[in-house]
């Protein structure tokens, strides 16, 4: 493979989505050609035609695993990317990418703008600079979100509010979690809470100082304990 070229193969069954993706991708990067695959055999098909630089994959195909075929070609072709993307929870699927190289996860139903910057930091586009975004909750997983700025290596800070009026911020600095606080909580603690706000809003912000550094355990870790600690929370409510 030359990965000095600029193809992206797009693999989902869902031929709305599929569109929206690859729009997306031309909307962005009009200098990338995405190319639609919604079966592993189209996609094994394309790959002997074209010379892909970044592979977005669904994990559940009609005719196989996504992890095998991503297994496949990474056997092949080590040095191609890989966004894998499903509705499963990323505690489920980070175990089974850890041996894939340089493969990210993006759990459905995810947002767009977030989508994009990821996949511009994965092809190296100098375009993959941070920009400044608001959203909802609703529309993004903040989990998702929170991966998107650790893979993108940003310096950046998340400030969230939940339907309480209730704020939170999360800090980042080249792709780590440093600091988090709410009204009333620091460090891992405020992490820990803002993850468990189901809905709100967040707008990212400007860092105009670096700030003291209270979490010093690995985003990874650190987002698995939120979610799981999130869903415990969940359950006992709903208890």
């Amino acid at each position: 493979m030359n990965f000095k070229s600029r193809y992206v193969l797009v693999l989902e069954e869902q031929t709305k989505l599929n569109e929206m993706i690859r729009d997306y991708i031309k909307t962005i990067l009009p200098d990338v050609t995405a190319l639609p695959a919604r079966t592993i055999g189209e996609a094994n098909i394309l790959l002997t035609r074209f010379d892909f630089s970044l592979l977005i994959v669904h994990l559940n195909l009609p005719d196989g695993n996504g992890f095998e075929f991503v297994g496949d070609v990474k056997t092949a072709y080590p040095e191609v990317k890989v966004i894998l993307v499903s509705g499963d929870p990323y505690e489920d699927i980070q175990p089974h990418i850890h041996d894939l190289g340089s493969v990210r996860y993006v759990q459905k139903p995810f947002e767009m703008i977030s989508f994009g910057e990821l996949i511009k930091s994965m092809l190296g586009n100098s375009a993959a600079a941070p920009g400044k975004f608001a959203g909802s909750i609703r529309q993004l997983q903040l989990a998702d979100l929170i991966q998107v700025k650790c893979f993108a290596k940003a310096t950046t800070a998340l400030l969230i509010t939940n339907p309480l009026n209730e704020t939170g911020v999360i800090f980042f600095e080249n792709g780590e979690i440093v600091h988090a606080k709410t009204s009333t909580l620091d460090g891992a603690d405020a992490f820990n809470a803002i993850l468990k706000w189901q809905n709100g809003t967040f707008h990212e912000v400007d860092t105009h100082s670096k700030v003291e550094r209270t979490i010093f355990k690995k985003w990874e870790a650190l987002l698995m304990d939120a979610v799981r600690l999130a869903d415990e929370h969940r359950t006992a409510q709903a208890g």
